[in-house]
């Protein structure tokens, strides 16, 4: 058949062998009736090729009809061209032509244009209404894809404005019926297609995982049938697993099929060969390609569908069930060639459960593209746009939002405001540019930039798939091929070097050669080409702006247009210990995200703070690739209204003079600015005036040479130092009223200190007193005399602070270190006199109640008592003026000055001479203790005349001695660690005294020496005497000798004073030091026998429930056998030692078989040991103190040893109850 007349001269005619000739006349008739038709034909049914022939049948009048044919691939638009041009017997380019993204084969006579269904898209923005075209054909409908989906609504709003227009939609899916409903239930045509009948055998693989079910099924189908097998995975991963799995088996050929594997390794499946082959595949084999030989399909039932996710605003690759359809399809992959076999690795239930079709494109990709080309349209609303699925509202705020962050639409100015008017010149821009809105926003910074040819060279190449090739085999070869262009800080910026090298190499080659050199360096030559085009297609999308800028290579300018398109790519390094251990992705990124760098980026090991990445992509993990270090200081000017600011309470500047406060700016919630301070004014000019008054005129914070605002802040000074001191709850100086007087006379606009220094200049000519305070403002003050600056009687400052509940509340008294020792406890505790009557209802008050009573209210009470109470003997005057007064008897002791508010107890601060601050506290005694060192030191240096070393005769001291700042010192001999004797200076009585007496039995022991040949032991005691815990005999024999010293010092009442004291003690050693010493050694043999029986004994640690027991033992025989036992325990202790040391042997010997029993004694023990350590040190150290700790050995005793005997009734509740009532001896009251 060929056309009429007036056309051009076609063969047509329709191959019988196709099923498709069989519906022809059906096909034209309908045609005839109806502007839409829809055709289902299975794959082989001859639709592609046959419908365009009808269509010029059907359409053929006085000229030749215009028909678009479009195709979901570009390989496929070229090669369906072809086939049609062969079939009209034309050449191509002619009659029939294709046009696809970077080739045009078409001419004004074109009838038959096959094209993507993306140049179909393109083309009505120069066709609104498609006149061009008399009749338009959407083959593989079925797929689905974004650009088909936006087709089909488009055709759908277009049809009625077209009424002569003809559209055709094929399909290979059962889903036909939708695409009639969607045209007005268009007819539907079905066609068979040529293929085989394929059986289905169900696998689960429930207790095997995949690789082990693949393998199985792979052995079932080389047993039962013949040709190749296609598996069907969800990625290169299971791929490469599968790959080994299935390597080695005799005869098979094990191929991987996916879509970045090189056009060299994809082009292996589809050559001859004679070995039977396994292709492990992606769902790339489910539609886009047909692998020739298949007679059997292996489905994993699962597929890497790619999904954008509206929250995080990232295209997702989760793992999923595969749809019915797309099950269908896989079959139908095996019965092209003769029957087939599919195992499916599930069940039939779990098939059935599925859903019936795969969600669309338009459901679960990224919208911005399509919205703003319906904004720049007109199309109105896109809810109201009449897509076969409209898309979920979630998905479509993404794509506002997106379209927002790139700024091609402004906020909406009212709710419901239509896209169209909010389209900014950026937007209108973007349209135009044939790459996604946010590549084309990082064109249009570039211009701005000065980099705009760096830039379009970048998006071209992030819009197509990457031209460098890693084939699975080559992976070293090509990363040492591809090392050459890295550029360590930005992956971008390798794209440019990869660029630069491919135009040199491009330049000096032939065309042949520069293909060869592309497959040596693992280069995809034609990717390279489509590169080049793209990159031209933007330039001319750009006009002359393109051409008149050079390339600058500047990397800071590019990368700063490239985040211009990527603010929600940005990512921030978390801190190391957030990310450790491979807990959590490295980068922080845009809402709540987190993302790790792709292994093969540059930027891997250099870790930077910043990055943006070209792609987010979650594939179970967020990945970013194609990234670039950043400076985050660019994100800020380019984010607009992006940059969410936050600030924090205003805060007054001294040195400003003037409210300041932090700002805070973050970008979808990364914190890019954390603390940039700014004027407060900026933000509420009216509070940072307020707070200007308030703390420069008011609080005088700020540094300034105005003589009348001088004189205002020394009179407010005085004030307020007054009423602190006085603890007035109110101030003295009524701030707010001040507040009021300042603002009714300076102008609205000062809120800094140069806005007030310029107004002052001015208006101090006319009026210089215009700011001088009223003194009517300062309320009365308390009396001086009240609250002194110094303690009356030694001349201390005093300081006074007014803040409950801090520890410095009320007064402080700063006293010199060296004055601490000397100072009886009671010094301070009748505070300074503004506090006394204060002091004096607050002690009342926390009297026991029956002795409330007694005396009344407690303030009346207070103030009859007040000039009665002498403050140099605080508790016996008020003891005594309470029994005069009102005939009750409270003991001085009694007092509960503990019990009162803290502000009634006066701070002491003690410093050193430079008056810098050593302890502070609100107890003399515990201070003392606390800075005993320093006070010692202090006193020493202000006395180092007194002290002096190798003391050989008795040497006369002072008893005690006036220092510095009235502090009293106490000089004494001491038994220097050289085994010498020496003077030195006690800050208190006590200390002295204790240091002294072992000073002064140290001196009686030089002056009268002994050898030990004068003793007579027997050899046998001085081979006992030999081991001892001194670690030598003499050591032992030094101590013994001391002992005997200090028990002639305790019968004579005391350690010596004079000269006469020590003479007779000097006589009486002399003559008794022989004897008593001897007698004592013989007493401590059978203790020092014990000690070592002991020492063996624990000398090995044993394990487990014993340890407990063993470290107790070894800590009691440390205390008890110390370097001065002797000493420690003169004649009348050594029996009571040898007793403790004789129940610790017993209890070591019972301990393996009664471990249980011991352990609850020892915990009887230790409770004892525990209450009497959380005693205050001096409670500890009292006589009673001293008396406990002696007991607790008898306690000892009496669990381990009872038949022993103890000194006195003791057992742990005794002890314990006298650890409750432990008091402090009258003597340690007083200092």
């Amino acid at each position: 058949m060929t056309l009429a007349a007036g056309q051009p001269r076609l063969r047509i005619h329709y191959p019988a062998d196709l099923p498709v000739s069989d519906r022809r006349d059906d096909i034209i008739a309908a045609l005839r009736d109806h502007q839409v038709v829809v055709v289902a034909g299975e794959t082989g049914s001859g639709k592609t090729t046959q419908l365009p022939k009808m269509l010029l049948e059907s359409l053929r009048g006085e000229r030749t009809p215009r028909i678009a044919h479009t195709q979901p691939r570009r390989i496929a638009a070229r090669a369906v061209a072809e086939r049609l041009a062969d079939e009209l017997g034309t050449p191509l380019g002619t009659d029939v032509g294709y046009r696809v993204r970077f080739t045009d084969r078409t001419s004004d006579a074109t009838a038959i244009t096959v094209m993507t269904d993306g140049v179909l898209l393109a083309s009505i923005r120069r066709d609104r209404l498609l006149k061009r075209y008399d009749a338009i054909i959407i083959d593989e409908a079925h797929e689905r894809s974004l650009n088909i989906d936006f087709l089909l609504g488009y055709l759908a709003w277009l049809l009625p404005q077209r009424p002569e227009l003809r559209v055709i939609i094929t399909s290979a899916t059962l889903d036909t019926q939708r695409f009639a409903d969607h045209f007005g239930a268009a007819p539907v045509i079905t066609v068979e297609g040529r293929t085989h009948p394929v059986e289905v055998r169900y696998r689960p693989a429930e207790d095997t995982d995949d690789i082990e079910a693949i393998c199985a099924a792979v052995d079932e189908l080389l047993r039962d049938t013949s040709g190749d097998i296609l598996v069907f995975l969800t990625g290169e991963r299971e791929i490469r697993d599968a790959a080994e799995a299935l390597a080695g088996r005799h005869g098979l050929d094990v191929l991987p099929l996916y879509g970045r594997l090189s056009s060299t390794e994809q082009h292996r499946v589809f050559a001859p060969h004679d070995d039977r082959r396994v292709v492990l595949a992606t769902n790339v084999a489910e539609t886009s390609l047909t692998v020739p030989g298949i007679r059997s399909v292996i489905d994993t039932g699962r597929v890497r569908l790619s999904r954008f996710s509206s929250r995080l605003r990232v295209q997702r690759l989760p793992i999923e069930p595969i749809s019915q359809a797309s099950a269908a399809q896989r079959a139908g992959r095996c019965g092209r060639l003769g029957p087939g076999v599919c195992i499916r690795l599930y069940s039939e239930s779990d098939l059935q459960s599925r859903p019936a079709f795969t969600d669309p494109e338009i459901l679960r990709t990224n919208l911005a593209s399509v919205l703003l080309s319906m904004a720049t349209l007109d199309l109105g609303d896109v809810a109201d746009f009449p897509f076969i699925d409209p898309p979920d509202r979630r998905a479509i705020s993404a794509g506002i939002a997106i379209l927002e962050e790139v700024g091609a639409l402004r906020a909406p100015h009212r709710a419901g405001e239509p896209l169209r008017s909010r389209v900014t010149s950026i937007g209108r821009r973007l349209v135009r540019l044939p790459i996604d809105p946010r590549l084309g926003r990082m064109v249009l910074q570039a211009q701005d930039e000065g980099c705009l040819d760096d830039v379009i060279i970048i998006a071209a190449a992030l819009a197509i798939r990457d031209p460098r090739e890693r084939p699975a085999e080559h992976t070293a070869a090509a990363d040492a091929a591809h090392r050459r262009f890295i550029d360590p800080t930005s992956d971008l910026l390798t794209l440019l070097n990869l660029w630069d090298h491919l135009e040199r190499s491009q330049a000096r080659l032939s065309s042949t050669r520069f293909r060869t050199q592309c497959r040596s360096e693992f280069i995809h030559h034609l990717r390279v080409r489509e590169w080049q085009d793209l990159a031209a297609q933007i330039r001319g999308a750009i006009g002359n702006g393109a051409s008149a800028q050079a390339s600058s290579r500047h990397g800071d300018a590019i990368h700063r247009a490239v985040l211009s398109g990527l603010l929600s790519h940005i990512g921030m390094r978390a801190p190391a210990d957030d990310h450790k251990a491979g807990r959590q992705a490295p980068y922080l990124g845009t809402r709540g995200s987190r993302f790790s760098l792709w292994p093969g980026s540059a930027l891997v090991g250099a870790k930077p703070d910043w990055v943006v990445a070209a792609e987010l992509v979650d594939t179970g993990r967020l990945w970013g690739r194609m990234a670039a270090r950043i400076d985050p200081t660019w994100i800020e000017p380019l984010a607009g209204s992006l940059a969410q600011r936050s600030y924090s309470e205003p805060i007054w500047s001294p040195r400003q003079a003037r409210a300041q406060c932090v700002e805070r700016v973050t970008v979808l919630g990364l914190p890019v600015v954390t603390d940039r301070r700014i004027p407060f004014d900026r933000i509420d000019p009216e509070e940072a005036r307020r707070l200007f008054i308030l703390h420069a005129l008011v609080r005088n914070e700020w540094r300034h040479n105005h003589t009348e605002l001088i004189d205002n802040a020394h009179r407010l000074n005085e004030a307020r130092e007054q009423t602190q001191r006085a603890r007035i709850a109110v101030d003295g100086v009524d701030e707010d009223a001040l507040v009021r007087f300042f603002d009714n006379r300076i102008p609205d606009d000062i809120t800094s200190g140069r806005a007030f220094d310029a107004w002052w200049r001015r208006m101090r000519q006319d009026d210089a007193t215009a700011l001088s305070l009223d003194q009517e403002l300062l309320d009365v003050l308390p009396e001086e005399a009240d609250f002194p600056g110094a303690w009356p009687s030694g001349d201390w400052p005093l300081s006074y602070r007014f803040s409950p509940g801090d520890p410095r509340d009320g007064v402080t008294v700063h006293l010199p270190v060296a004055a601490l020792a000397s100072l009886p406890d009671d010094t301070f505790i009748a505070q300074v006199p503004g506090y006394r009557e204060d002091l004096l209802i607050a002690l009342l008050r926390a009297l026991p109640k029956s002795q409330r009573k007694a005396m009344g209210p407690a303030p009346e009470a207070a103030r009859a008592l007040l000039h009665q109470w002498d403050r140099s003997h605080p508790r016996p005057s008020l003891s005594a003026a309470v029994s005069q007064r009102f005939a009750v008897n409270i003991s001085p002791d009694d007092w509960p000055f503990d019990s009162i508010p803290d502000h009634l107890r006066p701070t002491i601060s003690v410093e050193d001479d430079a008056g810098q601050e050593i302890a502070v506290g609100k107890d003399l005694a515990d201070l003392r203790r606390a800075c005993a060192q320093q006070t010692l030191t202090a006193i020493r240096q202000t006395l180092p005349h007194l002290e002096r070393n190798d003391v050989r005769e008795w040497l006369e001291v002072p008893r005690e001695v006036l220092g510095d700042h009235g502090a009293v010192a106490y000089p004494g001999l001491v038994a220097t660690s050289d085994g010498g004797v020496g003077v030195r200076v006690f800050p208190g009585p006590s200390e002295r005294d204790e240091h002294h007496e072992r000073g002064a039995a140290r001196l009686l022991c030089i002056v009268e020496p002994l050898r030990s040949k004068d003793l007579r032991l027997p050899d046998r005691d001085m081979l006992v005497l030999a081991r001892n815990p001194q670690g030598s005999v003499r050591a032992l024999l030094d101590d013994a000798r001391c002992a005997v010293a200090h028990t002639l010092m305790d019968e004579a009442g005391g350690s010596p004073v004079t000269a006469e004291e020590f003479a007779g003690l000097r006589e009486r050693f002399r003559m008794s030091q022989s004897g008593a010493v001897g007698d004592m050694l013989r007493a401590a043999v059978p203790v020092l026998e014990a000690w070592w029986t002991l020492e063996e004994a624990l000398s090995t640690r044993p394990a487990g429930a014993l340890a407990a027991a063993h470290d107790d033992a070894s800590a009691q025989l440390m205390r008890l056998m110390d370097d001065g036992f002797l000493v420690r325990c003169r004649n009348t202790g050594l029996p009571d030692l040898l007793r403790y040391l004789r129940a610790l042997e017993r209890r070591m010997a019972a301990l393996p078989h009664d471990a249980a029993r011991d352990l609850l004694r020892m915990e009887q023990v230790h409770k004892v040991e525990d209450a009497l350590d959380e005693l205050p040190v001096r409670q500890r150290q009292s006589t009673e103190g001293r008396r406990i700790e002696s007991d607790i050995q008898e306690l000892r005793v009496s669990l381990w040893a009872q038949d022993l005997g103890t000194r006195d009734r003791v057992s742990q509740k005794r002890l314990l109850d006298r650890i409750a009532h432990c008091g402090v001896d009258a003597s340690d009251r007083s200092g």
